[in-house]
């Protein structure tokens, strides 16, 4: 189980679709309210692979944005998550 928002809880396999939605919603940034032209736009996100021991949880993220004069930006890198347990 994964915590979603305040006192609620969300039951998710490992490198699933659902649990990628709910760590790229905890990223500054990414927020679907954007919707300016000059926002930030999610192109790709992928699951890379851990050790299971490890309690990391990495996403490589592709991202483009619009500069000035119409020029597109576009830029690639890995966000690392953190997974850390507690008992109810």
């Amino acid at each position: 189980r994964w915590h979603h928002s305040a006192h609620k809880w969300l039951g998710c396999e490992l490198e699933s679709r659902e649990l990628m939605a709910l760590c790229l919603s905890n990223v500054s940034g990414l927020s679907a309210r954007s919707s300016s032209k000059d926002a930030i736009r999610l192109v790709d996100a992928a699951w890379v692979w851990t050790e299971p021991h490890s309690m990391r949880l990495k996403i490589r993220v592709t991202i483009q944005r619009q500069v000035s004069g119409g020029t597109i930006l576009q830029q690639a890198f890995v966000i690392t998550f953190v997974v850390r347990n507690q008992q109810c």
